[in-house]
C-alpha cells in the first residue's frame, strides 16, 4: 500500500506538468477560479436580470438544470450542456425543451469572464463551470434585486 502511495506521488507531479503544456486540455483543479466581472452576486444579478420568468415558470412542478460549461482563456463561456435534469417530483416535465432554451439563450449572453490562472506566472488556462437553475425561479441570488422588493 505504502508502495502505491509513493507511485502515485511520484507521477502526479509529471500529469500535472504534461497537461499545463497541452492548450487544449481543461485544467482542473485551478489556482485562480474563473471570476465573473462585478461584485459577487453579478452572476446572479445578470442572469436574473434578463431570464424570461414567463418561462421558466410556466411549470407547476420543481425541477433543476445543472448546466456545465468552460471558460476559455479569453474569459468566453462555451460549450454548455446539460448534465443532468432532476425534477423533484419524478414526472415528465411539460416544457422542458423550452425552459432549457431559455436557460442557454441567457447563459450565452454572459459578457467574458476573467480566465481561470495556474502558477506563479497566473497563466491563463479553460476551466469547466457548473451552476445549477431551479425552476420555478423564486429562489432569488442577486443581493440587488432582494431589497427592491
Amino acid at each position: 500500500m505504502r508502495a502505491l502511495v509513493i507511485l502515485i506521488l511520484t507521477i502526479h507531479p509529471l500529469i500535472t506538468f504534461s497537461q499545463i503544456n497541452d492548450d487544449d486540455v481543461i485544467i482542473d483543479p485551478v489556482e485562480q477560479m474563473p471570476l465573473f466581472p462585478g461584485p459577487p452576486d453579478s452572476l446572479w444579478c445578470f442572469l436574473e436580470s434578463n431570464y424570461n420568468y414567463n418561462i421558466l415558470n410556466s411549470v407547476k412542478d420543481t425541477t433543476k438544470y445543472f448546466v456545465r460549461f468552460v471558460i476559455d482563456t479569453t474569459g468566453k463561456a462555451t460549450e454548455f450542456e446539460f448534465i443532468a435534469t432532476r425534477p423533484v417530483r419524478q414526472q415528465p416535465i411539460a416544457n422542458d425543451s423550452i425552459i432549457k432554451a431559455e436557460i442557454l439563450r441567457v447563459f450565452n449572453l454572459m459578457p467574458n469572464w476573467e480566465s481561470a490562472t495556474i502558477g506563479a506566472s497566473n497563466r491563463k488556462v479553460p476551466c469547466r463551470y457548473g451552476l445549477m437553475v431551479k425552476v420555478p425561479y423564486s429562489e432569488y441570488k442577486c443581493v440587488r434585486t432582494q431589497t427592491k422588493k
